[in-house]
């Protein structure tokens, strides 16, 4: 039989899972537990306290800022007749 993964939580004894199934009732599974850090737990801000740092030393930020602020004029616009 093909390998699934099925999402499940563990409640009162019981693998629970947390979408729906298509297995018979009473069915006989064998199951592997990947242990996962509670997902209550994450915190939103976590991605980018771990990419802290991982430009450093790769981008002289003076010289991006000169370019973006070069980037920003319009050199589209007609000369002004004064």
């Amino acid at each position: 039989m093909a390998e699934r993964r099925i999402r499940v939580a563990y409640r009162d004894g019981t693998f629970v899972p947390l979408a729906e199934v298509d297995y018979v009732e009473g069915s006989t599974l064998t199951i592997t537990v990947h242990e996962n850090a509670p997902e209550e737990k994450a915190r939103p801000e976590q991605p980018v306290r771990s990419a802290r740092g991982a430009w450093k030393g790769l981008v002289d930020p003076d010289e991006a800022i000169s370019r973006m602020r070069e980037q920003r004029l319009v050199r589209t616009r007609p000369e002004p007749d004064m």
